[in-house]
């Protein structure tokens, strides 16, 4: 898992205890910045992915290039 994959998985889970910790208490700010967060942590992850992938592919073109 990739620095920023894992970056975003922590800030996903920490929008999900804030988010939880929100609705118990009764913070509706609380629980709004907690899904805020949870989405953003997920963006990371998503753009941690993409980036694996490009690397994947721009690797495999290397690797077929310099066999031809």
């Amino acid at each position: 898992m990739s620095t920023e994959k894992a970056a975003g998985k922590a800030e996903e889970i920490k929008g999900k205890v804030e988010k939880e910790v929100g609705k118990v208490t009764g913070r509706e700010s609380l629980v709004a910045r907690g899904i805020a967060e949870e989405a953003k942590g997920k963006a990371k992850q998503a753009a941690g992915t993409a980036k694996e992938k490009v690397h994947e592919a721009t690797s495999t073109a290397k690797r077929q290039a310099n066999r031809s």
